[in-house]
């Protein structure tokens, strides 16, 4: 039974990859730290765009993780994504609908000269991380 569930939970993982390729669909993993590299529990995560009929939340957990998409309306969207901490400058981009994100999102504090920044992750990279999300 064990091995029926680990499986199924495998198959919904390549489902969820092969979706995020599809023309309208949107997913973002992120893990959102400081400069340091420490986690940013309870930053929020917003991605809006005026072309899309869902825009999209989260708030990271204890570990700086989180995750939002979805499947959408065939189109090309382009999304503003914002992601927010007490204490942080905010980081502010762009991102299109037919990609998969994995991203480090590196908050600067206010008191830093340097702006915030979001780096691409590999699926390995973000998986030693964030584990499975």
């Amino acid at each position: 039974m064990k091995s029926f569930a680990a499986l199924r939970i495998i198959s919904i993982s390549a489902l969820l990859t092969v979706i995020s390729g599809c023309d309208g669909g949107f997913f973002l993993s992120g893990n959102v730290v400081d400069s340091e590299g420490k986690p940013i529990p309870g930053a929020t995560f917003q991605a809006t765009s005026s072309e899309s009929p869902e825009n999209f939340e989260a708030v990271a957990d204890k570990n700086g993780c989180l995750s939002v998409g979805s499947t959408l309306a065939p189109g090309e969207y382009n999304f503003t994504v914002i992601v927010r901490a007490t204490g942080y400058k905010d980081l502010q981009t762009s991102m299109p609908t037919l990609e998969f994100h994995r991203l480090r999102i590196v908050l600067a504090k206010q008191s830093q000269a340097f702006v915030s920044q979001a780096q691409v992750l590999n699926d390995n990279e973000f998986g030693q991380v964030c584990g499975g999300i």
